[in-house]
């Protein structure tokens, strides 16, 4: 019965399975080239810039969010300034109304009295 070449295993004095002059990586179970020292700065600079695009992101969101809030307060201000004049200018024509009712009530009185 005849193996299969990959059951086989490697051939004598041959400590890899691959074609002959291929290149073997130094550890067991590594990939060749990951170790590769312009492949690990553009890989440092991949992750520096992806850092960097969310740094800036996140400075958006948040700079969105602050700016949101404070609009929310400048509105909440304006409807409480607007709250306040409102009711400062009830107060007003309360005061006035009760003004010409007095000034309305004193005239009639010194009419009554006139007449006596």
């Amino acid at each position: 019965m005849q193996k299969i070449v990959s059951q086989r295993g490697t051939g004598p004095g041959r400590h890899h399975v691959g074609t002959p002059g291929d290149i073997i990586s130094e550890c067991p179970g590594d990939f060749v080239g990951i170790r590769n020292p312009a492949a690990v700065e553009r890989q440092a600079a991949r992750l520096a810039t992806s850092q960097a695009r969310d740094a800036r992101k996140a400075a958006r969101t948040a700079e969105t969010a602050r700016v949101k809030g404070e609009a929310i307060r400048q509105a909440a201000e304006d409807v409480a300034r607007k709250a306040t004049a409102e009711a400062e200018k009830a107060a007003q024509e309360v005061a006035l109304e009760g003004e010409r009712k007095s000034a309305r009530d004193a005239r009639y009185a010194a009419r009554k009295a006139r007449r006596r």
